[in-house]
């Protein structure tokens, strides 16, 4: 999230802060759902909005729907920790870091083998504790569950939700389109 949020930003430079505090909580909303459905159905409502701010940053917005959601195909109770990837983030900074103190590597396999001790290393930490419990990882892995398609009702109702999260934002954002 982190990542798209900044990209978006950068897509929307020159633009009044009103207008990037928008794109920001229109990401947000959509992505902090707790109904998968209603994650898409407020995301293709605020597509518009998004693109209405900048063009450039409409295209990443609408690029980014499957991979920003993608976590809501796991259990909710996993999504916290899918969301982010906060695990890689910290491994590349632990590597950086030993980097730092050799400032210089003598050839392309010091530099790897300094990196391969530092993910097992890392690794080694990890199995020592536990994100996920077994019966949790495994619910991650199984076979999904073939949602039915909502009904129409519900598809009309998950709209006007839907309406009604992106209408508060703009409307306390002061967004308008262009």
């Amino acid at each position: 999230m982190t990542h798209l949020q900044r990209n978006l930003q950068s897509a929307c430079s020159g633009r009044p802060e009103d207008s990037k505090a928008a794109v920001r909580d229109l990401v947000h909303a959509a992505v902090y759902q707790d109904d998968p459905d209603l994650a898409r159905c407020v995301w293709a409502e605020a597509a518009p909005w998004v693109a209405s701010v900048s063009a450039r940053a409409g295209e990443v917005f609408e690029q980014a729907e499957d991979s920003a959601l993608a976590f809501t195909a796991f259990p909710r109770a996993h999504w916290a920790k899918l969301r982010t990837n906060n695990v890689q983030e910290r491994a590349n900074r632990e590597i950086k870091r030993r980097y730092r103190v050799v400032q210089s590597f003598p050839s392309r396999e010091s530099m790897l083998r300094l990196t391969c001790a530092s993910l097992m290393e890392t690794e080694g930490q990890w199995s020592q504790q536990r994100v996920f419990s077994e019966a949790s990882a495994a619910e991650g892995f199984a076979e999904p569950a073939d949602r039915p398609a909502p009904t129409e009702g519900r598809r009309r109702a998950l709209g006007r939700r839907a309406r009604e999260i992106v209408d508060e934002i703009v409307e306390k954002r002061g967004l308008k389109k262009e």
